[in-house]
């Protein structure tokens, strides 16, 4: 990130990012003031003593031989701020619709309340997707596409990154979108939001932005922070939309690391805390091909293991409570999607991240009745753990596992979707 500034965007008690009280971390905790959660955690896991690069030596993924964790880098808060004050179509769009939301809360969703919500939604993101962008900041971005990201990237990934989301209380999981530019597209046309399905374009689950230039793509992350569902999520739970910004994550938008296709063996998400017995270890939900876990098909379910982690030296055990259906048109597996060997490495990689996460994070340590510290490194198998990561993982059929994102939550949050 070489365009990082000091906007911190704190809010008050019902803002969006607080102030990490107890993130411990000098790189960590900054960033996610500048870049967002989502940005500063993937930056965390290319931390050489969580996951690493190949390069590092004593790093785990020198030691599985290949990179864990997806290379890219940040677009920070600084350029969605310059965006809304440069572009005054933009800023008078928000502000009517914060205008309307602060002024309506209790009843914005309801009635004619309801329509004007949604008809101020869509003036906003429609006035974002006509912004420019500064051409220095598109320079720099397109400079350290080709300096980060592996030779001859031609498609690239914008991720949302925003300040009201992986935090405290409100994780906004499927609220903000990501989309899918190509470095070589060029284009003059008004950038437009495509709907691939779902009743309410700006509610679509899986949209497209058009055309296929980074700048379209970028625009529409910035645009998402204004979906329907997000500002309603938003102001249900009484974060305030004037202190809300959107940053992005770059990463490549190809399937593997090393700039090659494969295909997906499996989708994982792994919740560091068990929440549907009474054991302590790993939940593992997993589902088969490039199906998502937070995202599923419709008539498919992912299957639930658990992983009882105990002395961190000693290989896991594990037991299957659900198996998968992998289609609607076929019957519920009878068998795990994963073998002993690949749900051991699973584990494995999140019990490293966990690890260190609570020795960045101070407020993340559990203590016993004397006030003393439980040591990070039994962390997976804490009694009464009540703070817990989410993580999302795939595994091509290479045999390479990806660590795609990971997040906090605590125990009220349930199961992160």
């Amino acid at each position: 990130n070489n365009n990082n500034n000091n906007n911190n965007h704190n809010n008050d008690d019902n803002g969006g990012e607080d102030d990490d009280e107890g993130c411990t971390d000098r790189l960590l905790c900054p960033l996610r003031k500048g870049v967002g959660t989502k940005s500063a955690n993937l930056g965390f896991l290319a931390s050489p003593t969580v996951l690493g690069r190949t390069t590092q030596p004593h790093s785990l993924s020198a030691e599985f031989g290949y990179n864990l964790s997806p290379v890219g880098f940040a677009v920070p808060f600084a350029l969605y701020d310059e965006i809304m004050r440069h572009n005054p179509r933009v800023g008078g769009a928000l502000r009517a619709l914060v205008d309307f939301e602060e002024g309506n809360a209790s009843a914005a969703g309801l009635g004619d309340a309801g329509r004007t919500r949604a008809a101020l939604v869509t003036a906003a993101q429609d006035a974002i997707y006509s912004a420019t962008i500064p051409p220095e900041w598109m320079r720099s971005i397109r400079k350290k596409i080709a300096h980060v990201l592996p030779n001859g990237s031609d498609k690239v990934k914008f991720r949302s990154s925003a300040n009201a989301e992986d935090i405290a209380n409100f994780d906004g999981a499927g609220l903000y979108d990501s989309f899918t530019g190509r470095v070589s597209a060029a284009s003059h046309k008004k950038c437009h939001r495509v709907a691939t399905g779902g009743e309410d374009p700006s509610d679509d689950a899986k949209p497209k932005m058009k055309p296929k230039t980074l700048e379209c793509a970028l625009l529409g992350v910035f645009a998402s922070l204004w979906n329907l569902r997000a500002v309603a999520e938003r102001s249900y739970a009484r974060i305030r939309h004037s202190s809300a910004v959107m940053g992005a994550a770059v990463l490549p938008a190809y399937t593997q690391d090393d700039g090659s296709d494969g295909d997906i063996v499996v989708n994982a998400v792994v919740l560091t805390r068990v929440t549907i017995a009474n054991v302590m270890g790993y939940q593992l939900s997993i589902q088969a091909g490039d199906n998502t876990v937070t995202n599923p098909d419709p008539g498919t379910l992912a299957e639930n293991t658990i992983a009882i982690v105990g002395d961190p030296s000693q290989p896991p055990s594990f037991s299957t409570l659900q198996y998968a259906t992998t289609s609607p048109h076929t019957a519920p597996r009878t068998a795990p999607l994963l073998n002993t060997t690949q749900l051991g490495e699973l584990v494995r990689i999140a019990l490293r991240v966990e690890q260190r996460y609570c020795e960045s994070v101070a407020s993340y340590a559990m203590r016993d009745e004397t006030g003393e510290s439980y040591g990070c490194e039994s962390v997976a198998s804490w009694p009464g753990k009540t703070r817990a990561l989410d993580m999302e993982f795939k595994l091509y059929a290479n045999g390479h596992w990806l660590c795609k994102q990971v997040r906090e939550f605590t125990a009220s949050d349930g199961i992160s979707s």
